[in-house]
């Protein structure tokens, strides 16, 4: 079984190399078979995507850029243009810059954003370097943990063929991340203006969102995580949202806030 694991995240970094080098099939594909399902978060983006010429989004937490991603099939089928950011350095090289090789709309930041230019400390797992582990990274040292409560660690790393530490706390290792704002990326980059905010933080959402000033940036659409907010955290968005003319549309694990500004244009 481990080593069935490792092919498999090999095949998965070979398809980050394929994926980046082929700027042609993927675009044709999803522009011909990407269906949207209604009801869903994809009609969302696409009913909004669909009201701009050229649209322009920032994307937190991108990791390899494709597995799991909400709107990787979007950025394939419209060209949509913008910047991702994902902290972890072994993945933005091994597997993030393979995906978006040939994709000169979009735009790599080796960073993570925050509601300041600064230095934070990344809590991820020692003990993997595969996709399942490293999209559990987090500011949040309580949100990985919790994944070892809950054993989700323990049944991947079994599968993986890992030989897992008496003490959890050695589950855990860190890294020094540099931060930027949403401004100074949009600044750096010359981005006219932010029409998705795509975050996926890892309990970090929140974060980010409160850090934003409204009155001089107002991104057309927010979309997050709720699964790590707790209870109090979720109703303290919202309300944040909501004083800011934004109307939230939940799904399972995730919300998408759009502003009035965009609701009024329909």
């Amino acid at each position: 079984m481990a080593l069935l694991f490792r092919i498999k995240e090999e095949l998965r970094t070979f398809r980050a190399f394929l994926i980046g080098r082929d700027p042609f099939f993927l675009q044709t594909y999803y522009r011909l078979h990407f269906r949207i399902r209604p009801g869903s978060m994809d009609e969302i983006f696409d009913r909004y995507a669909r009201k701009r010429k050229d649209f322009y989004f920032i994307q937190a937490g991108g990791n390899d850029g494709f597995m799991n991603d909400p709107i990787f099939r979007f950025i394939k089928k419209y060209g949509w243009k913008g910047i991702i950011t994902e902290p972890q350095k072994r993945v933005f090289e091994r597997r993030l810059k393979r995906t978006y090789h040939n994709a000169p709309n979009v735009i790599l930041e080796n960073v993570a954003i925050s509601g300041k230019d600064e230095t934070q400390t990344l809590y991820k797992l020692g003990i993997s370097n595969a996709r399942w582990a490293t999209g559990l990274a987090s500011f949040r040292k309580d949100t990985l943990i919790r994944q070892i409560k809950i054993n989700y660690v323990g049944r991947k790393a079994k599968k993986e063929g890992i030989r897992l530490p008496d003490n959890p706390e050695e589950y855990i290792v860190t890294e020094e991340i540099r931060c930027l704002t949403l401004e100074t990326l949009m600044k750096r980059h010359g981005l006219p203006r932010l029409d998705l905010l795509q975050l996926d933080t890892e309990g970090y959402d929140f974060e980010i969102i409160r850090g934003i000033d409204f009155d001089r940036l107002v991104p057309c659409m927010i979309s997050f995580e709720t699964e790590h907010l707790d209870p109090k955290e979720l109703e303290e968005c919202e309300a944040l949202l909501g004083k800011h003319n934004y109307r939230l549309h939940k799904f399972r694990r995730d919300a998408v806030a759009v502003h009035a500004s965009m609701e009024d244009s329909e």
